[in-house]
């Protein structure tokens, strides 16, 4: 096809039936030929190739790039950026160019075809992974994610990379074993069954060392990626760090132990009670009235203060107040027994006590 002379009737039917927009160009980038769809496409008068070059609908960047690779005289594919048209994409959109290289006549066959939309889509689902990435790298969690056939990081986020002594770059490609060592690989084996065998979440805590010889808690989620067919493709793994809350219930545990070996040493009678009820006593108080402690604990304090004095004590509890005052007591007997009550505002076992 000589691009000079004119097209016979079935050429030109051809031609035009082509699927997609065509052209015939020189090395300068010249259009000496186009068909009906590239004619459609740009809302141009007949053949038109007259006046401005076509190449100015393109951007810069595109069009220096276009030149370039004519410049080369050997077959090459390029996606080109329009620049934007009047009553079109404010954009002007994006072509894929296939173009094969006619070395007898001097000329390059392009054919264009509309890429706008795929484009977009790639853009926004990159920008879309970008917020995804921005998320992940911001939230106070570790996140990973590990293909389900090859045990293999396929993601992570800084915090679990540097958890583990990698990098977010490192850690690509490696297996949990190697991620996270042989041993803990082996402890946490059977809630990574739990997830690619059973198909759910399982979720663990496990101790981690730090470089000081230190603990930190952590909390581990594992969720499952199922395929289109339920099969497991993958598995997501959420960590929060849950060391301070550990500290604080072993904090707990240690003020309530000493509380309690306290109670039980003191000499004197110790009672706690919650909104008037008691829950616990040491044995100088379990004396004092001669009942064991099954028998004072879940009844009323008021139960075994003497008739006249229950209001003055009554309107205490209710003050809430740390205090001091002296009362009387009903023992086993019905016996009365004077006391100087010392009451403080205290927590026990995550519970608001009033202790006597």
């Amino acid at each position: 096809m000589d691009p000079a002379s004119p097209l016979t009737p079935s050429d030109a039917a051809l031609w035009d039936a082509l699927p997609g927009m065509a052209l015939v160009v020189g090395v300068s980038g010249q259009a000496l030929r186009v068909n009906q769809a590239f004619v459609d496409r740009f809302g141009l008068q007949g053949a038109a190739l007259s006046g401005p070059s076509w190449t100015d609908l393109l951007t810069a960047q595109s069009r220096d790039a276009l030149l370039q690779a004519l410049l080369r005289t050997n077959d090459f594919t390029l996606t080109l950026e329009l620049g934007p048209q009047p009553n079109r994409h404010e954009h002007g959109g994006w072509l894929a160019c296939s173009a094969r290289w006619r070395a007898g006549a001097a000329t390059c066959l392009c054919l264009l075809h509309d890429v706008t939309a795929l484009h977009e889509s790639e853009a926004q689902a990159l920008e879309l992974a970008a917020r995804i990435d921005l998320l992940a790298e911001n939230v106070p969690a570790l996140i990973a994610y590990y293909e389900a056939d090859s045990f293999r990081c396929k993601y992570a986020n800084s915090r679990y990379a540097e958890t583990f002594g990698w990098d977010r770059t490192s850690v690509l490609g490696h297996t949990v074993a190697e991620v996270i060592g042989e041993a803990a690989a082996r402890q946490i084996q059977p809630q990574v069954d739990t997830v690619l065998q059973q198909r759910r979440a399982a979720a663990y805590e496990r101790q981690l060392p730090n470089a000081d010889g230190s603990k930190r808690w952590i909390d581990v989620n594992l969720l499952p990626h199922l395929g289109d067919n339920g099969e497991p493709v993958g598995c997501f793994v959420l960590i929060s760090d849950i060391t301070r809350h550990r500290l604080a219930e072993q904090a707990m545990r240690e003020s309530e132990e000493r509380l309690s070996k306290f109670m039980q040493a003191s000499a004197e009678g110790i009672v706690f009670h919650c909104d008037g009820i008691v829950s616990d006593a040491n044995p100088p108080f379990c004396e004092l009235l001669g009942l064991p402690l099954h028998e004072l604990v879940g009844h009323a304090v008021l139960d075994f203060v003497a008739p006249d004095e229950k209001d003055a004590i009554r309107e205490a509890m209710l003050a809430g107040r740390d205090t001091a005052y002296e009362t009387a007591l009903i023992d086993r007997s019905g016996q009365r027994i004077p006391v100087e009550c010392v009451v403080r505002m205290l927590w026990r076992q995550g519970e608001p006590l009033r202790m006597a």
